[in-house]
């Protein structure tokens, strides 16, 4: 058990710079020795088991091999990883979560070669690949709507000013988290008054994510830093059309951050993976809250969300939800703010 937490901690190396791919470590042991590591390490190059192949030479002979994820069986922008399992003579499969694409079948491909294969699931491991079962069942990018509010519950104040509500460290934070996402969505009104830069400003990360305005306003309202973005709801495209269509331009993750309308439409239609919000010890006073839906009138029509974490930056408190009901239909052709 101990090589899959190796394998596992391969796989955090090189989290959120696979793209909709996943991200796999993978070990192989022989006589009680570590022959041979790998990681996935970009999309459409070799695969976490190649990787630890090669390492392994001709030690990968009657060895056993521990990956995080079920090994693929078909050939998409590079080959099985299974054919190279069997090539190299690997004795034992042992990984611990089962791959959601329907697609693979690696174990049956295995144990069929004669190799002896045992899945064993580790509670670590399944949270670790949480986001990209939800992506690949659904087929479409994870969404997490990112807001702060103040502890009446209020995003800003009613001339609109919301500026610094939480603290210097929960912004930090907020960079961190949107270097772990593929791309970052507002909608037409946050990015005309409010001009924000959708960008992570933390030196010592790797990727940017990808801008997103959720609009039906034509690419001319882009500055020259987002003539890159992508325009959402320019065309009227219903919500399974649209993150159908992100999700096959590499997009595998996106983290909404306003503005209210956006949010609450989102919200209200349920169509969310999960709900960070910072809450920062000061009173408002105003009316803009987080969530308004006046169709809710009686206590058997809210919804439950599961808190996953909680979290602390100086005085501020950052939750976060997980939402595990189905979406409604959502209308994005007008998400104007």
């Amino acid at each position: 058990m101990k090589y899959l937490y190796n394998a596992l901690q391969l796989a955090k190396f090189v989290e959120h710079q696979t793209s909709t791919n996943p991200a796999v470590g993978c070990v192989i042991v022989n006589n009680g020795k570590i022959v041979g590591m790998g990681a996935h390490l970009i999309k459409g190059e070799h695969h976490a088991e190649v990787h630890a192949l090669k390492q392994a030479g001709l030690s990968a002979s009657g060895a056993t091999l521990f990956v995080t994820l079920e090994p693929c069986s078909h050939h998409g922008k590079t080959p099985p990883c299974t054919q190279a399992i069997i090539d190299g003579g690997v004795k034992e499969v042992i990984y611990a979560h089962r791959d959601p694409n329907s697609l693979v079948h690696g174990h049956h491909v295995l144990e069929e070669a004669n190799i002896k294969t045992t899945h064993m699931p580790l509670a670590e491991i399944e949270l670790f690949y949480h986001q990209f079962d939800i992506t690949i069942s659904k087929q479409r990018p994870y969404i997490t709507i990112k807001t702060a509010m103040s502890i009446d519950g209020k995003m800003h104040l009613d001339n609109f000013d919301s500026s610094w509500i939480t603290s210097e460290s929960s912004r930090k934070d907020v960079h961190q988290l949107r270097h772990q996402y593929d791309a970052i969505a507002v909608g037409a009104n946050t990015y005309h008054y409010d001009k924000p830069r959708l960008n992570a400003r933390l030196d010592d990360y790797g990727q940017q994510p990808l801008p997103i305005i959720f609009t039906n306003q034509p690419r001319d309202i882009l500055n020259d830093q987002h003539q890159h973005a992508i325009l959402v709801g320019q065309y009227g495209l219903n919500p399974t059309t649209a993150l159908s269509d992100l999700y096959n331009q590499d997009i595998s993750s996106i983290l909404i951050e306003g503005g209210p309308t956006l949010i609450n439409q989102l919200l209200t239609q349920r169509l969310f993976d999960e709900l960070i919000v910072y809450i920062a010890p000061k009173l408002l006073g105003s009316r803009h809250t987080i969530y308004e839906n006046p169709h809710i009138t009686s206590m058997e029509d809210i919804q439950h969300l599961t808190l996953f974490s909680t979290e602390q930056f100086e005085s501020d408190i950052k939750l976060t939800y997980r939402n595990e009901v189905e979406p409604c239909s959502l209308d994005l052709s007008n998400p104007q703010d």
